[in-house]
Order: C-alpha cells, then sequence, then structure tokens
C-alpha cells in the first residue's frame, strides 16, 4: 500500500511541477482564453470551490497577489501547497538520487576489492 501511495505522490507532484512550469512559461491571456467555463457556470450559474484558480494562479505567476485573492479566495493557499510540494519533492529526489550513488560507489568499490584477492 505503501508503494501505491508513493506512486501516486510521484505522479501528481510530476503534474504540480507541468501546472507550475506552464504558468510561468505560456501567456496568462493564452491560459485564461483557452481554458473550459467551468460546469457548474455553465449549468447551474453558481461558482463551484475551484472557479477562479486559473485566473488565480495567472495573476499570482505575475506578481499579482491581491488579485489572485479577488478571482479565488483560496489561490494563493493552493499555489502555496503546490509550491512547498514541489520543493519536498525536489528535495526527495535529490536525497534519493545521492544515496544511490553511494550505495552504487560503495557496491563498486567492494566488488573491486573481491577480485584483487
Amino acid at each position: 500500500m505503501l508503494s501505491a501511495i508513493k506512486a501516486a505522490w510521484i505522479f501528481y507532484s510530476l503534474v504540480i511541477i507541468a501546472v507550475l512550469f506552464i504558468l510561468y512559461t505560456v501567456p496568462a491571456e493564452f491560459l485564461t482564453n483557452n481554458t473550459p467555463i467551468c460546469p457548474s457556470i455553465t449549468l447551474h450559474q453558481t461558482e463551484c470551490p475551484a472557479c477562479g484558480l486559473t485566473r488565480g494562479f495567472t495573476a499570482i505567476a505575475d506578481g499579482r497577489f491581491t488579485d489572485a485573492g479577488s478571482y479565488n479566495k483560496h489561490s494563493l493557499t493552493v499555489f502555496l501547497i503546490f509550491v512547498a510540494n514541489t520543493t519536498i519533492f525536489v528535495v526527495f529526489g535529490v536525497i534519493k538520487t545521492q544515496t544511490k550513488k553511494k550505495h552504487f560507489l560503495k557496491f563498486k568499490r567492494n566488488k573491486s576489492w573481491l577480485k584483487q584477492v
């Protein structure tokens, strides 16, 4: 079960990294004009909790934090969670890579020592 949770975390972390990458590379006008309208608005004329997140995220990427809060009051919180998760994911990946390199070097060194005997 732990490996399934880890796999899901890795998958969603990569999706979050892609979202953050898109926010800082694609123009805000393109994103706001090409995202679909929420079905809650089209069907019921009410906003869901996620309405305005795209506009809020693009405002945060442009440094307009007060505008982000007016688009969606939770956009800054969700954005900070995305950044925190990405930071933890990158640190975890670096630590994991470093420990694998150390284990590989120890194994390689021990193997070469065995050949000399």
